[in-house]
């Protein structure tokens, strides 16, 4: 609807339609904002997870490797070199 089809159908109604209107545009708003409360709540212990596995000390080669991979780092030339000593 555009503005004035908006105004014109919230003019048609009556006081009791206008409060259930209202009461229920707070309760969508109420739920929406739960929402995001939810998702940056979500987001941010994600991120706290991640930071706690990346800081986890590696206790094998393929542990380096796989942390290496999971920050998006080629490492394979370090490994050979360090498999060579």
């Amino acid at each position: 609807m555009n503005q004035d089809k908006t105004v014109e159908w919230l003019s048609s109604l009556t006081a009791e339609q206008l409060d259930r209107v209202q009461q229920a545009l707070v309760q969508k708003i109420a739920e929406q904002e739960a929402l995001k409360a939810k998702e940056a709540q979500e987001k941010q212990a994600a991120q706290a997870n991640q930071k706690k596995v990346a800081g986890m000390p590696p206790t094998r080669p393929n542990d380096v490797e796989a942390l290496a991979s999971m920050q998006g780092l080629d490492i394979s030339g370090l490994m050979r070199e360090i498999s060579k000593r």
